[in-house]
């Protein structure tokens, strides 16, 4: 028998029935075991955990957290972040204080970061009606120079061990300052 050239395969009448190659593919039995699925160990479809900062400075500034800008520092205020490790800037603007930090956060948790944006004043001591003063329990000779954050300290005029004047002083921003008792006891 002569086979023409374009003729498909051939086949044996006793091969069986013959499957489609459109057919899916045959299932297999009920009682074999479910194939093992691996899954991606690169592949996380997990949102990152969460956690909270809170900010605490002792002037105002404007806040920026992984280079983020928050606005206004707010005390009040929880900021979310992703678990881990942030790094949080308090900027008064050009030129101006700055204070940056780097805080870590565990998931689910809370962080609160301190700061300090105020620099110390030389304060120098300058009084006529004693020989010391003392600065919130502290004692300072008459010319001594006392490095103070700026704000309000009880301040006591001594002669001897005895107050001769007492008042609350305001220690302003800048460089230095000098504690005189007259004519009235403030920084000058």
């Amino acid at each position: 028998m002569v086979t023409p050239i374009d003729a498909g395969p051939t086949r044996r009448r006793d091969a069986g029935p013959v499957a489609r190659p459109d057919a899916a593919a045959p299932l297999p039995p009920i009682d074999a075991a479910p194939p093992a699925v691996v899954p991606d160990a690169g592949v996380i479809d997990a949102a990152p955990a969460r956690a909270t900062l809170a900010v605490e400075m002792d002037a105002w500034c404007d806040l920026s957290i992984d280079g983020v800008d928050e606005g206004r520092a707010d005390r009040k205020r929880r900021y979310p972040v992703d678990a881990g490790r942030h790094v949080v800037v308090c900027s008064q603007g050009r030129g101006m204080p700055e204070w940056r930090g780097e805080v870590t956060v565990a998931a689910g948790g809370h962080e609160v970061v301190r700061g300090s944006l105020l620099g110390k004043v030389a304060v120098t001591v300058t009084v006529t009606g004693g020989d010391a003063v003392r600065i919130d329990g502290t004692r300072h000779g008459n010319g001594a120079e006392v490095a103070l954050r700026p704000g309000r300290y009880k301040v006591e005029v001594l002669s001897g061990s005895r107050v001769v004047d007492t008042a609350y002083v305001s220690v302003p921003r800048g460089a230095r300052c000098t504690l005189r008792d007259r004519p009235d006891l403030g920084c000058f």
